[in-house]
């Protein structure tokens, strides 16, 4: 759930009904942007055609049990007498998350200062995340000009989805390409951890794509929930499906 009118990071809550996200919702809004978040719904939403896709946006495997979930979810749908149709979204996921990962870097550089107030010293690589010291690292490499493009591919991206919800006003995708993964699953694989640890020595160009290829691993399990968080876009995940 976004707050914001310029969103990038997003709250998420969990709730056994409706009907509580609507209260907390409510409660949560910010109200000074209130009329710019909330938008009135179509009053008949079978006069408008469904979205739906099981194709990953970064290009990563999608399990056999998702695209059953979903096939099942679009003819319950098509059951009720609303139209659906297989219709991927109109953006570069893997542009999408590079751009992400650019404007993540600051994170790594706040996470620094916080350390500092504690400690009165710097972050080292054996006290956070292989992550947060590689978004601290590149942050320290990362030009001032990138603000803008950073920027303009937001602002392509909420155009580009803007225009589509309004031939498509919903859209349907799995949540997870998978069904859950064990605890014991790393976030990050081993081999690129210790590229993490090093990449200092990298160009900034490169490690912008070293964070790609670092975080791949997981977000091969999620694809589908950034264009959300970058768009702001609301979203809601609801258990459709239970694998044997």
């Amino acid at each position: 759930m976004g707050d914001d009118t310029v969103p990038s990071t997003v709250n998420f809550a969990n709730a056994k009904n409706v009907a509580d996200l609507q209260k907390y919702f409510d409660g949560m809004i910010n109200q000074d942007n209130r009329e710019k978040l909330i938008k009135d719904p179509p009053k008949n939403l079978k006069k408008y055609p469904i979205a739906y896709s099981t194709k990953s946006p970064v290009g990563t495997n999608v399990s056999k049990d998702v695209v059953k979930a979903v096939k099942q979810t679009v003819k319950f749908l098509r059951s009720q007498g609303y139209a659906v149709v297989k219709k991927d979204a109109p953006v570069d996921g893997k542009k999408l998350m590079m751009t992400y990962y650019t404007e993540s870097t600051p994170t790594g550089t706040n996470a620094n200062k916080m350390i500092r107030q504690k400690t009165g010293q710097n972050m080292k690589y054996k006290d956070v995340s292989p992550m947060t010291w590689a978004l601290y690292r590149v942050d320290k490499k990362q030009p001032q000009s990138l603000e803008k493009q950073v920027a303009k591919e937001n602002k392509l991206v909420d155009k580009q989805m803007t225009a589509f919800h309004k031939k498509y006003p919903l859209y349907l995708t799995p949540t997870t390409t998978k069904t859950a993964a064990k605890n014991s699953d790393p976030a990050y694989l081993p081999k690129y951890t210790k590229k993490l640890h090093k990449i200092s020595k990298l160009s900034h160009k490169k490690q912008i794509h070293l964070i790609y290829d670092a975080w791949l691993h997981c977000l091969a399990k999620t694809p589908f929930t950034p264009l959300a968080n970058v768009s702001g876009e609301p979203a809601l995940s609801l258990l459709a499906y239970v694998s044997k």
